[in-house]
């Protein structure tokens, strides 16, 4: 068997050509196609149908709206010569003021793409928060003693309550109060908060990590399946890292073995275990395995207890981080990893002990990459073999998760890298395998719809992180269990 890439991000774009790939970036089609592609999806993907006004720059997009590329270049030249432009302030209370942060070019052009669309108002809310900076997200970390807990909360409130709170469903955890106060910003907005952090991070007292990211450890902790008294623990695409070191301040006497295909990464996370100030190294094993054939334990006691599957995926729930993966977005990424998804959540589910439970995590809100992925997984069962469920989120009081879809679409576009008018490209729906295969779409998949009925998986269960709920990334979370 060939030797799988151990960037299967990067795998998945190459589907298409350089130049495809370098006309895709240049025309910006991908807003248009990202837009236009959420828009059609069923209500519950990414809104629930309400349509809302978008906070920031609406303005920009609306005069930029149908104007000529030559118009847009110009427009925007004269802007860069002109210096009159006053300075907004983010006002987030009394004692602080911060500089407003100017829309990036790809939020102006995901909100251009937003106001072109005709079918775009009950995404409206969705796009709006996508186009804004992550807020900063940091946590204390579960193993402090209580003292030690209560000592930081009590600072944090004294010298930054102004900057940050307790996050809503977490007293430990912790979120600027404004979209402004982000990783980028941070210097500029708070050298104080910004040296706290660094000083905390160093010696172990603080972990920097994205609200949707706490989440698969966080759910199996509250829902008791992780205490101190579990023994293992996978974490099967661990890289880079921050899930793992949050299963480690949890667990006293167990082990955890940390895997990912990348050898590079898998070092990153061994570096980022050692700057984290704590001592791990008598609870972790490292693996750098193929997470889509990791080896299965022979002997039930070697199987795991708890699994974290937090896959590789497109991507598209990160754009307040890193607004460039909106460049390069097409619904071909998703379909192009849906298999590999597909199997390495079934892989994971061949190495979780009965009554084991895990979560399948991604930073995507793709159903192709999530609801898609756990049908085709789950539906795997044969006769003889163990039987899972989706198990129901414990109660978070002060969380808002959306429950998980039972229906869904899907599509590849049509483009042409001879065509200079970027509203030509234009996304391709498929009601059926059939019809897909019909189309001759790439790497199509018959699990890539939803089945008749999905009453019997209580998809339902499953959890999405809206970006407009929490102020967050998005993400998506499963949390199945072993029967038997």
């Amino acid at each position: 068997m060939p030797k799988r890439s151990n960037n299967p991000l990067a795998s998945a774009r190459k589907s298409d050509s350089k130049a495809d790939l370098l006309w895709h970036r240049k025309s910006g089609a991908a807003f248009q196609l990202f837009v236009e592609y959420y828009a059609r999806q069923p209500l519950g993907v990414c809104s629930d149908g309400t349509a809302k006004e978008i906070p920031v720059a609406e303005h920009v997009a609306k005069t930029n709206c149908g104007q000529s590329r030559a118009a847009k270049r110009r427009k925007k030249k004269k802007h860069s010569n002109n210096d009159t432009k006053g300075t907004d302030l983010l006002v987030v209370d009394d004692s602080v003021a911060i500089p407003e942060t100017s829309e990036s070019p790809e939020n102006e052009r995901l909100l251009q793409a937003l106001s072109a669309s005709q079918s775009a108002d009950t995404i409206r809310n969705f796009i709006g928060s996508l186009s804004r900076p992550l807020p900063l997200t940091f946590r204390i970390r579960q193993n402090l003693p209580s003292i030690k807990k209560e000592t930081l909360q009590r600072l944090i409130e004294e010298q930054f309550s102004n900057l940050v709170a307790p996050c809503s469903f977490d007293p430990l955890i912790y979120q600027a109060k404004s979209s402004n106060i982000n990783k980028g910003s941070l210097l500029q907005s708070s050298p104080a908060l910004k040296e706290f952090l660094v000083t905390n991070s160093q010696n172990g007292k603080l972990a920097r990590q994205e609200l949707a990211s706490i989440l698969p450890v966080l759910v199996l902790h509250r829902g008791g399946w992780l205490t101190s008294e579990t023994k293992r623990v996978l974490d099967l695409c661990a890289s880079p890292g921050s899930k793992t070191m949050q299963v480690l301040e949890i667990m006293t006497r167990g082990s955890v073995k940390a895997n990912d295909i990348n050898k590079q990464r898998l070092e990153s996370l061994q570096e980022s275990m050692t700057r984290s100030g704590m001592s791990f190294s008598s609870k972790i094993k490292f693996s750098n395995l193929d997470a889509s054939h990791f080896p299965i334990p022979l002997q039930d006691d070697k199987l795991y207890d708890c699994i974290i599957c937090d896959v590789p995926c497109s991507g598209d729930g990160t754009i307040r981080k890193d607004p460039h993966v909106i460049t390069n977005w097409t619904p071909a990424t998703s379909n192009a990893l849906h298999r590999l998804q597909v199997d390495i959540l079934a892989r994971a589910l061949k190495c979780l002990k009965a009554g084991g439970v895990m979560t399948y995590s991604t930073c995507s809100m793709n159903p192709i990459e999530n609801e898609a992925v756990v049908t085709a997984a789950l539906s795997q069962r044969k006769k003889g073999q163990p039987a899972f469920e989706l198990v129901e989120w414990p109660v978070m009081e002060g969380f808002t998760g959306r429950p998980g879809v039972s229906s869904w679409k899907v599509a590849d576009y049509i483009g042409d890298t001879d065509q200079e008018d970027d509203e030509k490209v234009q996304l391709r729906w498929h009601a059926s395998y059939e019809d897909a295969i019909e189309a001759k779409m790439e790497k199509a998949c018959s699990s890539m719809w939803p089945p008749l009925s999905t009453n019997e998986l209580h998809l339902e269960r499953c959890i999405r992180l809206w970006p407009q709920d929490h102020d967050s990334g998005g993400f998506f979370v499963a949390v199945i269990k072993r029967l038997s």
